[in-house]
């Protein structure tokens, strides 16, 4: 019994892992290098919390992906999940609910000039698309003409709580983080888009729990399933 109870949960670990990731295309009347950009669920790519302790509610994560040169220079957005990028999880017209969810892209946006989206100013129908359940292989093209480019790819789970991060932080603690438990992590991939082949992500740190500001911190050790959203990631220039 034990032994079928200890197969049964490894099966349930590996679920996500072994469904179909889900293919979106942006971009598709723009000229530049086609991109692929593929992201592995981990474990922990969906999350489900109690309504009223009644009515389960499963999410998926939030998701940014843009480019930026080789010094940190915001380029362009790729894709970004539509409930952040459309504020569909909101009624108010001209506010961004929930800014901890993606908040490093969206600093990095403003400084290019570019305001964070709200319901009255979403982001384009042509980089933005759903919350993908089981994993992301993404279609997509770097528009610029550098050579060298970086592609970073920011994930939020809502809920996900640990001990470091939990929920009901207050809003003046340094671990506030409205409904997200863990903040939102970051990985990054150097490519050389002159140079057809695969570039591994890396983890590079995380955003701010709150969402106030565009600060990444390097030290990743106060993070628990956030580090088990995705596997692995490349990006394949073509």
């Amino acid at each position: 019994m034990k032994m079928n109870m200890l197969f049964l949960g490894v099966i349930l670990a590996i679920l996500p892992q072994l469904a179909a990731a889900e293919e979106l295309t942006t971009l598709t009347d723009a000229t530049g290098k086609s991109l692929t950009i593929e992201a592995t669920a981990g474990e922990y790519w969906g999350n489900s919390f109690k309504v009223a302790l009644v009515k389960t509610i499963k999410t998926t994560p939030q998701i940014a992906i843009w480019l930026e040169d080789p010094d940190g220079k915001y380029l362009d957005t790729l894709y970004v999940t539509e409930k952040f990028a459309k504020q569909a999880w909101t009624r108010k017209q001209d506010i961004t609910y929930r800014p901890e969810s993606l908040p490093y892209w969206m600093h990095k946006r403003a400084t290019a000039g570019q305001q964070p989206p709200t319901r009255t100013a979403p982001l384009s129908d042509a980089v933005t698309g759903a919350s993908p359940k089981t994993g992301l292989i993404l279609h997509t093209k770097a528009v610029t003409d550098l050579t060298n480019v970086v592609v970073l790819m920011e994930l939020n789970s809502s809920y996900d709580e640990n001990d470091a991060f939990p929920n009901d932080a207050k809003k003046s603690a340094a671990n506030y983080n409205g409904v997200s438990g863990q903040p939102a992590v970051v990985y990054a991939a150097k490519v050389n888009l002159s140079q057809p082949g695969q570039y591994p992500f890396e983890l590079i740190g995380h955003s701010s729990p709150s969402g106030a500001d565009g600060q990444l911190f390097s030290d990743t050790s106060t993070l628990t399933t956030a580090l088990k959203i995705i596997n692995k990631a490349i990006v394949t220039v073509q």
